[in-house]
This record gives C-alpha cells, sequence and structure tokens, in this order.
C-alpha cells in the first residue's frame, strides 16, 4: 500500500466548475483539472430557478410560480372545454373511470 495514492475529489463551491484532486497518503500536491462537462452541480438541480410552466415568463424554484398552475388549468379549460369545468370534469369521468375497489 506503499504506493498507493487515494485521491479525493473536492469540489470548489465557488467555482463548480473546477475540480480540486488532492493526493493523500503519498507524494503529490493539490492541482485544478477543468471539469468533463462545465456548469452547476447535479445536487443543485432542484434549487435553480427555471420558468414557469404556464408560459408567463416568471422563474421559479418550482414547476409553476405559486398560484400558476391554476392559470395553466384554467387556460386548457377555455381552449378544449369551451371553459366548462364540468365538461372537462365529465370528460375525465368517461375516459379514465375510478378503478374498481
Amino acid at each position: 500500500m506503499r504506493n498507493a495514492m487515494l485521491k479525493v475529489t473536492v469540489l470548489a463551491a465557488l467555482r463548480p466548475c473546477m475540480r480540486t484532486s488532492l493526493a493523500l497518503a503519498g507524494e503529490g500536491h493539490g492541482e485544478e483539472q477543468a471539469c468533463d462537462e462545465p456548469g452547476p452541480l447535479p445536487e443543485e438541480s432542484g434549487f435553480r430557478s427555471r420558468p414557469c410552466a404556464c408560459g408567463c415568463e416568471q422563474t421559479s424554484d418550482r414547476d409553476f410560480a405559486p398560484g400558476h398552475e391554476f392559470r395553466a388549468i384554467q387556460a386548457r379549460i377555455r381552449d378544449h372545454f369551451s371553459g366548462s369545468p364540468l365538461a372537462l370534469i365529465q370528460w375525465i369521468d368517461k375516459n379514465h373511470p375510478q378503478p374498481a375497489s
């Protein structure tokens, strides 16, 4: 094990596209290498802002900005069911019946 080196990859918090490789239990020192795919860390994906799914061009850390899921639902009701929520409910009941208990 004398020649074996343990390498630890540390992702720099302020520079996520750089990796610092530290050689432990042997010769060598820290060195910086460019990442294979620079950019945000995969672990951060749930915290990144993205466009609201209703199409309003606001950003949110969720699929919709607060309350905007209702805008999207109402737009579909207007476009596909002549503005009638009852028509949507009847269509769902007809095309996707409840499973037998």
